[in-house]
């Protein structure tokens, strides 16, 4: 089942992404928006131990004032090829 789930420790909120790893994906849009009153920062995105480790990782827009933001994992050509000769 695809889902997230959130983890709160010491001040700092873990998101966590699960997803079917049974397709392949080459990117993943991750937006987020943050109504309410705390102002949260955005600190990193982790792809460790995932099978995306390879993907880049990039921050396209983060706005406190909006309180959104939006991070896009893309694998890398050389990845793509990689798998290719694989096959």
């Amino acid at each position: 089942m695809d889902q997230i789930d959130w983890i709160e420790a010491d001040g700092h909120v873990e998101f966590i992404v699960y997803g079917r790893n049974n397709l392949p994906v080459d990117e993943i849009l991750l937006p987020v928006e943050y109504p309410g009153d705390i102002a949260l920062q955005f600190d990193s995105l982790s792809t460790a131990g995932c099978r995306t480790e390879l993907f880049d990782d990039l921050m396209l827009h983060r706005s406190a004032s909006t309180k959104r933001l939006t991070g896009l994992l893309r694998k890398p050509p050389e990845v793509s090829r990689e798998a290719k000769k694989r096959k």
